[in-house]
């Protein structure tokens, strides 16, 4: 028996932590791990198994379109849900299918040909698509193909599919929106993730020293741009305080806005120095907006866990529910006011507040040991 990883969508440096945490993960069950990815892919990848013996991996080569934006991007989409048609025409009777993708550009075509001719056992993995269900403001077109797919009531799937989101609380999300005949095909595991060694081990009182720095990390879109520029505005010019934006800023009229009102920006960085800028925050501000995530997991929560530095942000879905049963990483709060109130408190005791800052456990709950056995279990009832 071979589990088949697909990722015909990843290049580059696309979630690689996530990628390479989900292939350890599968490479632990103990089957025949067969790895079909963009070469550029697998190179961000291997490194980052630092556990598995990658000679062992089956890898074979796919081309994925490079675009991000445009009608590059749906041609990368398009590409993507082809050829994960292709790879299933191509599987043998008793592998196992995992996407990394979700085809749900071309899923009904994908779907009976899995029920009526080739009956695979698969597994799709959903991301950030799923937010497409209730925000019809961006991404019209794709938005249409997922809901055309995930809220069609009549519509009966191979009985072998398993549509897989990452975290049981996204899953009980879904249950409220979602058919029964999808939410019957549902299920779920932990976020995967590979973790850097850290030498700076966090303490459960966080005090710092001649600045408090805060920053935001990775690329800041404008709406979470303004929620900076709000707090920046109260909190700046302060000899006490260094806020920075990490990252891109894609909208060239809030750079310009934040730049003159003191915050420091960094601009497109390359890993290692992105790395060092993130290891120079004493706390991560997120300004994800209160209903985000609620039916896909946050990336950008993990940088934080990974680098054991704890968060002020914006309560949302997937944020509360870590906290809730997990461990509290930080601060959860409703708007950019209680971030300012919040951040003058941690000022003037400087930091000297406790709270749980349990890295340790939130680490080994989504590293890809513990994930395995999710995974296994999902498999064992396909």
């Amino acid at each position: 028996m071979r589990i088949i990883l697909l990722d015909t969508f990843s290049y580059k440096c696309h979630h690689e932590k996530y990628n390479a945490g989900l292939l350890s993960s599968i490479i632990k069950i103990g089957y025949e791990t067969v790895y079909i990815c963009s070469r550029s892919s697998r190179n961000r990848v291997y490194p980052y198994l630092r556990e598995e013996d990658t000679s062992i991996i089956h890898y074979k080569n796919t081309f994925v379109v490079h675009g991000k934006k445009g009608w590059l991007l749906y041609l990368r989409f398009i590409l993507s849900a082809f050829m994960n048609i292709i790879f299933l025409m191509k599987s043998n009777k008793n592998d196992i299918l995992f996407f990394n993708s979700n085809p749900y550009i071309l899923f009904f075509i994908f779907n009976w040909l899995n029920k009526y001719v080739f009956n695979r056992k698969v597994i799709i993995c959903c991301h950030g698509e799923l937010e497409l269900l209730i925000n019809t403001s961006h991404s019209l077109y794709l938005g249409k193909y997922v809901r055309d797919l995930f809220l069609n009531q009549s519509l009966k799937l191979a009985k072998n599919i398993r549509f897989a989101v990452l975290d049981h609380s996204i899953r009980d999300n879904l249950s409220e929106i979602l058919p029964p005949n999808i939410i019957s095909h549902l299920v779920s595991f932990n976020h995967p993730y590979i973790f850097d060694e850290i030498n700076n081990a966090c303490v459960n009182k966080f005090v710092f020293k001649d600045q408090f720095v805060l920053g935001t990390i990775s690329n800041l879109t404008e709406e979470r741009g303004m929620g900076l520029l709000h707090v920046a505005k109260k909190l700046l010019p302060n000899e006490k305080i260094l806020i920075k934006s990490i990252g891109r800023v894609l909208s060239e009229k809030t750079a310009n806005r934040l730049k003159k009102q003191g915050v420091i920006l960094s601009g497109y960085l390359p890993r290692d120095e992105y790395e060092k800028q993130i290891q120079s925050l004493d706390y991560i501000l997120y300004f994800y907006p209160c209903n985000s995530y609620k039916y896909t997991a946050s990336g950008a929560l993990f940088d934080a866990i990974n680098y054991q530095k704890p968060i002020i942000a914006i309560e949302n879905y997937y944020f509360r529910n870590v906290f809730k049963e997990y461990a509290s990483i930080g601060y959860l709060v409703h708007n950019e006011d209680e971030i300012v109130d919040l951040i003058k408190i941690l000022l003037s005791s400087h930091g000297n507040l406790a709270f749980d800052n349990s890295f340790k456990f939130l680490k080994s709950q989504f590293s890809p040991s513990n994930i395995t056995t999710q995974i296994s279990n999902i498999i064992l009832n396909l």
